[in-house]
């Protein structure tokens, strides 16, 4: 407990002494303890928001403190005077938006802990929109990545496009024909390429052999005139 003495607060310590028997308490040590040696044989918490965490005895009376300035208060969240425990028990609540941890250390002092729900939820709430920022950013890409493969896919197509244009308007010459990478490609485009210049190449050949045929046919019938 603690005890108020000419304006100075003295944290009193007393252990009992057995008889003989040892079940008989014959007297009791008392020591009185200046808060100082408390605090100097309490190491530090050195963590995150070490303020929210306090040592306690069951009436409440903060004994270890990150601010000293408190040694001798009541705690302000009653649920630890309240929730008196036994043994090394501990017990858990949120109330009031604040996560609450009480775990006995002994009969007389208890480790307090009082965190936000929202602090202490930070770190998932953090994770969760590092998820959202990395789908997103992926998900972006991936449609990047998707356009740009689509348009090296689809590029081929408008020389063909244009080669099948030429053929249309009567061009069969050498410059119609498909050239360069969309030959050696190994995919369909590569094929369908080889294909179509092999297409070209026998209509080119149909075409002369058609103009062949009609000049012979020509000479054939200027000559029939002349022995007619």
């Amino acid at each position: 407990t603690i005890n108020s003495e000419n304006g100075n607060n003295y944290l009193l310590y007393n252990s009992p002494l057995y008889g003989d028997d040892e079940e008989t308490v014959i007297a009791y040590i008392v020591l009185a303890l200046n808060p100082e040696i408390v605090y100097s044989e309490l190491q530090n918490l050195e963590i995150d928001n070490a303020e929210n965490y306090k040592l306690i005895n069951s009436q409440g009376q903060i004994i270890r403190a990150q601010n000293r300035e408190l040694f001798s208060e009541i705690i302000e969240n009653n649920w630890f005077v309240e929730n008196q425990l036994e043994g090394n028990n501990v017990k858990t609540a949120e109330v009031g938006g604040n996560y609450l941890l009480k775990q006995n250390i002994t009969d007389n002092l208890s480790l307090a802990v009082e965190i936000p729900t929202e602090e202490m939820l930070a770190p998932v709430n953090s994770l969760g929109k590092n998820i959202i920022t990395v789908s997103i950013i992926s998900l972006v890409l991936a449609l990047i990545i998707t356009f740009l493969f689509i348009s090296w896919q689809l590029k081929p197509l408008s020389a063909f496009m244009e080669a099948f244009r030429n053929m249309k308007n009567g061009d069969l010459r050498s410059q119609v024909k498909m050239k360069g990478k969309n030959l050696k490609r190994k995919d369909e485009i590569g094929i369908m390429a080889g294909i179509f210049n092999e297409m070209l190449e026998e209509l080119k050949n149909l075409v002369v052999d058609n103009d062949q045929q009609a000049k012979n046919l020509n000479n054939s019938a200027e000559k029939m005139d002349q022995n007619s």
